[in-house]
């Protein structure tokens, strides 16, 4: 049988584990995001995430390539910029993706090939994990830049707000 076989026949477990292997990365008060399926209003951040990392590992099945998950990735590493993962820890939703299928393949990787094949596909994740970090990078550059547009206008604010102070114990 085929590597993608292999993958195809194993999907829900895979998909399931490498689910279960994210949420575990959460804080215990929004470990829950995953705990059960709800619609994306109920549990909109697990529902982006599931929905994002379904369509992520589909497309490997289907043979895309880094650039075709930029939106996908784009969108799981807001969701980790934003909860103060560091990079490590952002980009690791990866490497648990390889983690749940060498744990669902168990069996199958004792033969040669399938290793071979399975190492092949340990790269695509690998130039994907790479992707994702330059955009959580960019992620977390865009929430500094936030902030410090907020510092400034506060501090304009209140120098504004001094200067009109002064000017009327001066009257």
């Amino acid at each position: 049988m085929e590597f993608k076989q292999y993958l195809m026949a194993k999907k829900t477990p895979i998909l399931h584990r490498w689910i279960q292997n994210i949420r575990a990365t959460f804080p215990h008060a929004q470990a829950e995001w995953s705990s059960r399926r709800g619609d994306e209003f109920v549990r909109p951040v697990g529902h982006l995430m599931v929905k994002e990392m379904e369509a992520i590992f589909e497309g490997l099945l289907r043979g895309g390539r880094p650039a075709d998950f930029s939106g996908s990735l784009d969108r799981i590493m807001r969701v980790r910029a934003v909860q103060d993962f560091s990079p490590a820890q952002a980009v690791s939703v990866l490497f648990q993706l390889k983690e749940a299928i060498r744990t669902e393949l168990r069996d199958e990787l004792r033969e040669s090939q399938t290793c071979l094949e399975l190492f092949a596909f340990e790269t695509e994740i690998d130039a994907l994990a790479l992707l994702s970090f330059d955009l959580y990078m960019k992620c977390r550059e865009d929430i500094h830049e936030l902030k410090l547009k907020e510092a400034k206008a506060a501090g304009s604010r209140m120098s504004g707000s001094a200067r009109g102070a002064a000017d009327e114990g001066r009257s």
